[in-house]
């Protein structure tokens, strides 16, 4: 990943901290839908890889972020870290361990969604 810019930075770790502290609950669903969106497409911005950018359009990010939260953020407790902890290790430099966390973040949720689609659940 490209270093952040200044309010690059600020902005993301703005957002993070906002998906990482308010609690998932019928009001507050919307916003944290939009904001994991948002967030994740900054986060993929800063890389500066167009091409990962528009797969990430292809593949339907916002079905897979929705479905994420919604079977994840129910179960959550308060403060989470992953979205603050994905950019630390940004921070540190080291893009194969970065890489690692990341991968992680995204099968965390993955298999939640799986376990409900074979369910029939969605």
């Amino acid at each position: 990943i490209h270093p952040f810019a200044g309010s690059q930075k600020e902005k993301l770790y703005d957002l993070a901290t906002q998906l990482d502290t308010i609690p998932y609950t019928e009001e507050t669903k919307v916003q944290i839908q939009e904001k994991h969106i948002q967030f994740h497409l900054e986060l993929t911005r800063a890389t500066g890889n167009e091409l990962m950018l528009e797969e990430l359009r292809k593949m339907n990010l916002f079905w897979i972020l929705s479905k994420s939260i919604a079977t994840n953020a129910p179960r959550a407790k308060y403060p989470r870290y992953w979205h603050r902890m994905l950019m630390d290790e940004i921070g540190k430099g080291d893009p194969d361990n970065a890489e690692r966390k990341m991968r992680t973040h995204v099968e965390d949720s993955f298999i939640l969604i799986k376990e409900q689609h074979e369910q029939g659940l969605i």
